[in-house]
């Protein structure tokens, strides 16, 4: 049960931390020009 429930806020984090890159990313190609 305890497995299930990290896993489910692994997820949540990875997501997170993906969005996040992806902003990051795109503000970086928009001040780039």
């Amino acid at each position: 049960m305890a497995l299930t429930v990290l896993s489910c806020h692994f997820t949540d984090y990875y997501l997170l931390f993906t969005d996040y890159c992806l902003l990051i990313t795109e503000k970086s190609i928009h001040d780039a020009r």
